[in-house]
């Protein structure tokens, strides 16, 4: 079977068919007149297994240990049949609140109406963090204006998933505790500059290509990986033999270096990074992915704020 069946029968893209290969979930033959890979059966039905679990919120560390394991997918299966039943539940909860309101808005200043009110409004809460979205909507509530903004930007891609167990519960919490504690954050002016004008579309737009570069990066096959890791460095020796380059990022680097100083102080490495590591396992594998290709590049800021190369490093 080619490739484009195994696409039209599954839904997936051919980057997607091609990751779950590298990542050792399916395992094609070659045909020997061709040279080209031959899916069978089994691999569509492991392809149709592992879209699934990855539409429940699964990593792809996770689905190797389940995909051959019938037994192991149905407990998965139990687990997010019983987030659906809770969502059923909150949701009607929601709905009787909101009909009792309605029949009694005549009495809307005793306690018993304003005690509904307050239900209501926790109940909604309690559905939103079970929703997509629901950390970058509650981080714009907490950041007004062009830092909010900044952050919506620059953390998009990892703020869409729920807060749907115990775990991300305390992450999220610790998140709320640290940015209600913390002193404001200013960026450096610069960034407000370039960005403090930004429209909700323009910034939408933004984020979305951002998110689109970042999936990429996520999904690269070894082999791609090394592609980028060339494509990377041309571009940092090209811009590094652009002066007025150069000059600009050289005027940003202080003002950039304090602003990451006075994070660092702050806890907001060690709290809101960690703790979205938890909360978003794309950002914790675009982490991993990251630090990967800086160990591998050997590459530092010199004292003038300039992206540069340590030499021992083999560059392969």
């Amino acid at each position: 079977m080619t490739i484009s069946e195994v696409m039209r029968q599954t839904g997936l893209t051919k980057r997607a068919i091609r990751y779950y290969e590298e990542e050792g979930l399916i395992n094609p033959s070659i045909n020997n007149e061709n040279s080209y890979r031959d899916y069978h059966s089994e691999d569509i039905d492991k392809l149709i297994k592992i879209s699934l679990l990855r539409q429940i919120g699964l990593s792809i560390d996770n689905i190797k240990e389940l995909v051959n394991s019938p037994t192991s997918i149905n407990d998965v299966l139990k687990l997010h049949l019983d987030k659906i039943n809770r969502n059923i539940k909150d949701l009607e909860k929601s709905k009787n609140l909101i009909n009792e309101i309605i029949e009694n808005n005549k009495i809307n200043s005793t306690n018993d109406f304003m005690e509904k009110l307050k239900s209501l409004k926790e109940n909604i809460e309690l559905e939103d963090k079970n929703k997509f979205g629901y950390i970058k909507r509650q981080l714009l509530k907490i950041f007004p204006g062009s830092f909010g903004k900044m952050l919506i930007l620059h953390f998009s891609p990892f703020l869409n998933d729920p807060v749907d167990d115990e775990d991300k519960e305390k992450a999220w919490n610790d998140i709320v505790k640290f940015l209600d504690e913390a002193e404001p954050f200013n960026y450096p002016q610069e960034f407000y500059n370039n960005s403090g004008d930004f429209s909700d579309d323009v910034l939408e737009k933004i984020a979305a290509e951002n998110n689109k570069e970042i999936q990429s990066l996520l999904n690269y096959t070894p082999q791609e990986l090394e592609e980028y890791k060339i494509k990377f460095m041309e571009s940092l020796n090209s811009m590094n033999e652009n002066k007025d380059f150069v000059e600009i990022r050289q005027k940003m680097w202080k003002s950039n270096l304090d602003f990451k100083n006075r994070l660092q102080s702050s806890g907001y490495y060690d709290r809101f990074v960690n703790n979205l590591r938890i909360l978003s396992s794309d950002y914790d594998k675009y982490q991993t992915i990251l630090q990967k290709l800086n160990d591998e590049l050997g590459l530092y800021y010199d004292s003038d704020g300039n992206i540069a190369v340590n030499s021992s490093v083999d560059q392969k």
